[in-house]
């Protein structure tokens, strides 16, 4: 973390701190950090000797006990209040982001059923032209030769929407784990605040 981002970040734990307070003690880290880093440190380093915000901030609440419960009154009280003002614009925004990241993965996976069936389909055609080639070879060698032909080729198309298929099948399974790592950890972080 960086000087200012720590500065910024302690500045916002200690909401309720008189003004003249507050500066003296920014002032303070901010000398602290700057004589780490004249002793040779790097910032990030000095900023971490330093300890983490959430620390720092309750050293230094704990000598303005009102504001602690106070603090934590108010924070409690806005986060309720803005939940339940902004409730009829982020419920439908919510259900929205929903409805169409689970379309576009529904979209995906037909995609990739779609593919599958096209093997399949090539597959089946690969091996009914060979057959009906027989079938023609004593009427129309030229059709037989054909059929031949055809399904060679086929079988050419097959292999490659085979491993297209199995490729696109990973990838999406892949995304799908990605996705729900993505909300479980959203769920873990909104469960710990």
């Amino acid at each position: 973390m960086s000087k200012n981002e720590f500065l910024y970040k302690l500045k916002k734990k200690l909401r309720g701190v008189p003004k003249n307070e507050l500066e003296e003690r920014l002032n303070f880290y901010s000398e602290m950090i700057d004589d780490l880093i004249d002793e040779g440190f790097s910032e990030h380093e000095a900023v971490a000797r330093i300890g983490t915000v959430e620390d720092v901030a309750n050293q230094i609440l704990r000598e303005y006990p009102s504001l602690i419960d106070e603090n934590k009154k108010i924070v409690y009280k806005n986060n309720w209040l803005l939940i339940g003002i902004g409730s009829p614009l982020w419920i439908p925004l919510l259900i929205a982001v929903f409805a169409i990241v689970l379309s576009l993965y529904i979209v995906l996976w037909s995609i990739v059923i779609s593919i599958w069936a096209v093997f399949v389909s090539f597959a089946a055609v690969s091996v009914a032209l060979p057959i009906i080639a027989i079938i023609y070879i004593g009427s129309n060698f030229g059709y037989a030769l054909g059929f031949i032909g055809a399904g060679i080729a086929f079988f050419g198309l097959t292999v490659l929407t085979y491993y297209g298929a199995k490729g696109l099948s990973i990838a999406l399974i892949k995304l799908g784990k990605y996705l729900l790592t993505i909300f479980k950890n959203k769920r873990k972080e909104l469960e710990e605040k």
